[in-house]
């Protein structure tokens, strides 16, 4: 009779996050760092961050730039992205991602409220 052995992954994971943070008057902030320790090997952790800054003043109303960073991404995902969002006063919303991967993201949408 063979013998087996019982095998598991223990991952163990921090966060923190603030969310829409009045950097300035009309300047909004949100920042989040997950990090994930798998089996206890610091050498493997993985570092997740994002951070997004929104602005609602003069020709900047409606305008958002957001960045993430993962140090160690799922296949086919990226490490490194960054995106442009504006939302119009109407709701209409446009936005435009850019990634390490070299793949260029183009989003439309409408918000509508009743």
């Amino acid at each position: 009779i063979g013998e087996t052995e019982d095998t598991f992954t223990n991952k163990t994971s921090l966060g923190v996050a603030m969310s829409e943070r009045a950097l300035m008057p009309n300047l909004v902030v949100s920042a989040s760092y997950d990090a994930t320790i798998t089996d206890f090997a610091f050498a493997d952790m993985r570092h997740v961050a994002r951070a997004a800054v929104g602005a609602d003043m003069g020709a900047f109303r409606g305008v958002s730039v957001s960045a993430l960073y993962d140090s160690k991404p799922e296949a086919d995902d990226p490490s490194r992205e960054l995106t442009v969002g504006y939302t119009a006063p109407n709701g209409v919303k446009l936005g435009y991602a850019y990634n390490d991967l070299g793949t260029s993201k183009l989003s439309a949408g409408m918000e509508v409220d009743f």
